[in-house]
C-alpha cells in the first residue's frame, strides 16, 4: 500500500491541475469589463465576473452628445445575464441590455440613443427575456424556511404545551 501512495499523490496532483487549465478562463473583452465594472459601482449585490453575454447586435445610430447635437457611431447592444447576491444565502439571476459605444470604448445610456429600427427589434426580440428571478436553490431555502414555521412551530407548540394544562377556568358571564 504504501508504495503506491506517491503514485495515488502524484496521479490526483495531475487530474487537479489539469483541470484548472481546462477551465474556462474570464474573458479580456472591454464590453464584459465595462458592464461589469458599471454593475460593480451601481449595484451593491452584485457578483463580481458574473456577466454572461447571451446575444448581441452592432448597428449604427445616432447619439446625442450635448443638448441638441448628435453624432453617427458604431454601437453594439448587448443582451447580458447575470447574477446579485443578497445575505450570501439568496441568489438572483437577472437580465439587462447594455449599449456600447465601439468609437469611444464605453457604455452609453439608453436615453442618448436615437431611435434605431435595428436596436428596436432587438430589444423587442428580448423584452420578455429582461427579468430578475430567485435562483433555485434559493427558493428551495425560502420554502423550506417558510414550511419551518408554518407547519413545524405550531406542531412543537402544540406538542409541549399540551401536558401544561391551564389553570385558570374560562368563565362566561351572561
Amino acid at each position: 500500500m504504501r508504495s503506491y501512495f506517491p503514485i495515488i499523490v502524484i496521479s490526483a496532483l495531475i487530474i487537479i491541475l489539469s483541470f484548472s487549465f481546462l477551465s474556462p478562463s474570464q474573458a479580456e473583452d472591454p464590453i464584459v469589463k465595462a458592464i461589469d465594472q458599471q454593475l460593480s459601482e451601481r449595484t451593491g449585490y452584485y457578483r463580481a465576473n458574473s456577466v454572461v453575454v447571451k446575444d448581441f447586435v452592432d448597428v449604427r445610430s445616432n447619439i446625442t452628445v450635448g443638448e441638441a447635437e448628435t453624432k453617427e457611431t458604431k454601437i453594439k447592444a448587448v443582451f447580458v445575464r447575470f447574477q446579485e447576491t443578497r445575505d450570501t444565502l439568496f441568489h438572483f439571476n437577472k437580465s439587462e441590455i447594455f449599449y456600447y459605444d465601439l468609437h469611444e470604448d464605453v457604455l452609453i445610456d439608453s436615453s442618448t440613443i436615437v431611435s434605431n429600427d435595428d436596436l428596436k427589434t432587438f430589444v423587442e426580440e428580448h423584452q420578455h427575456d429582461i427579468q430578475k428571478s430567485i435562483s433555485i436553490g434559493s427558493f428551495l431555502l425560502v420554502m423550506i424556511i417558510l414550511c419551518i414555521f408554518t407547519i413545524f412551530v405550531p406542531i412543537f407548540i402544540i406538542l409541549f404545551h399540551r401536558h401544561n394544562p391551564s389553570n385558570e377556568v374560562l368563565r362566561i358571564y351572561e
